[in-house]
């Protein structure tokens, strides 16, 4: 039973491998062709050769299913790895009012009737769904607790900070200096 999924599995990966070579071959006839035709409208009697898919003999009808199903997968996973996240998906900066980037702040959204968390990354954004997002709210003792709906919801969101946040930022601007600075004061 292992053995015939097993041998199922390679048959399965030679028959992708042919499709794959078979769409290879019909894309660089295809382009040849194309070339033919362009150079055909300056050049009179041009002809460029073309390849011949092996085991194909010349008068047969060649099913272009395969080569077809090969594309449209093709196509469908680069759609689906590049395209994909960016239709479902917005991202949205959130910055103080004197324009510092809000660092690992825990927003809360509600999605369809489901709230979740996360946290902005080192440079105040958030990927947040496109579609069905209610409400955005910021809930992090760091910053004052603001809400946005709808239309609110821009590229750039702006928050105002607590006074723990704005001690927290202070403190932070003096114990991060380099160390030689701090003997010179």
């Amino acid at each position: 039973m292992i053995v015939d999924d097993i041998i199922a599995f390679f048959v399965g990966l030679v028959e992708v491998a042919v499709g794959f070579v078979a769409a290879v071959i019909f894309l660089i006839n295809g382009i040849a062709a194309l070339l033919e035709f362009v150079l055909g409208l300056f050049i009179n009697g041009i002809v460029i050769g073309r390849i011949k898919q092996p085991g194909r003999k010349e008068g047969r009808e060649v099913s272009l299913v395969g080569p077809a199903i090969t594309w449209v997968m093709i196509l469908v996973a680069v759609f689906y790895f590049f395209a994909w996240p960016k239709l479902i998906e917005r991202e949205l900066q959130i910055i103080t009012s004197d324009g510092r980037p809000v660092t690992l702040a825990l927003i809360e959204f509600e999605k369809n009737d489901s709230l979740e968390r996360l946290r902005t990354n080192l440079s105040g954004e958030i990927k947040l769904p496109r579609f069905g997002l209610e409400r955005v709210t910021m809930k992090d003792s760091r910053y004052v607790e603001k809400e946005w709906r709808g239309e609110a919801l821009d590229m750039e969101l702006i928050v105002e900070r607590t006074v723990l946040g704005a001690g927290l930022d202070s403190l932070k601007d003096k114990l991060l200096k380099p160390f030689s600075e701090k003997e010179s004061e």
